[in-house]
């Protein structure tokens, strides 16, 4: 992954703004057309067998959610990249590897809430990018391992963090940015919020359900004389 001189705009889901079905085939098509820097989804497997975009597990018959591998045909080609979260263990492997085989190594990367997803992935595809993400709601002794991770992350080694955007602003993108880890900020959504990502100099890069305002915050890069 690049360098760049201003946070990346990850659009969460597909960024379907109302227009389109979350984690639809059509919201990943808008995102890429618009010009997002990486476009979120989740992956999960199916009672098939198969890897589909999907945030909920499946509840019973009559679901039929897009298939990965058309979620990475949408993207391939484009300038945008695949930032794909991972919603169960135990295909890790397997998932990355069918990124990589559309994509290449540089235009996706991965981002799992589970320590040993992460660790998996290091061990087995080193190359990648791979993010431990941190937020989601914890058993009460499990808190302080989300607010101070480092244990864990010395434990899985990850290459960047993604964090509720709440963690980030309570310290922990201080915290990470101190120990040269990049930091994915997540679920930014107001106007406040997104005009805080835009501005802080910190993130790498935030994910958002509303890209086309994410974007339009941008002023046009002036020049090298």
């Amino acid at each position: 992954m690049a360098d760049h001189d201003r946070p990346l705009i990850s659009a969460h889901r597909g960024g379907p703004e109302g227009i389109h079905r979350p984690n639809s085939v059509a919201a990943i098509q808008a995102a890429v057309r618009l010009g997002v820097d990486l476009v979120e989804f989740d992956v999960r497997r199916a009672p098939d067998g198969s890897f589909v975009v999907g945030h909920d597990a499946f509840r019973g018959r009559g679901e039929h959610p897009p298939s990965l591998r058309a979620a990475l045909e949408v993207i391939a080609g484009s300038r945008t990249r695949a930032h794909v979260d991972l919603k169960e263990t135990g295909d890790e492997v397997a998932i990355a590897r069918l990124c990589e085989h559309h994509l290449g190594s540089d235009g996706f990367f991965l981002t799992t809430l589970e320590d040993e997803s992460v660790r998996v992935l290091r061990t087995a595809m080193p190359h990648l990018s791979v993010a431990l993400s941190l937020g989601r709601v914890p058993p009460l002794r499990s808190v302080l391992a989300e607010l101070f991770p480092g244990g864990r992350i010395a434990r899985c080694s990850p290459t960047m963090l993604a964090v509720n955007h709440h963690l980030a602003r309570a310290g922990l993108l201080r915290w990470a940015h101190q120990r040269g880890l990049r930091v994915l900020a997540w679920t930014v959504n107001t106007p406040r919020l997104i005009q805080w990502a835009h501005d802080e100099p910190r993130l790498w890069a935030f994910t958002t359900d509303r890209p086309r305002y994410a974007l339009a915050l941008r002023k046009p890069v002036a020049p090298h004389a």
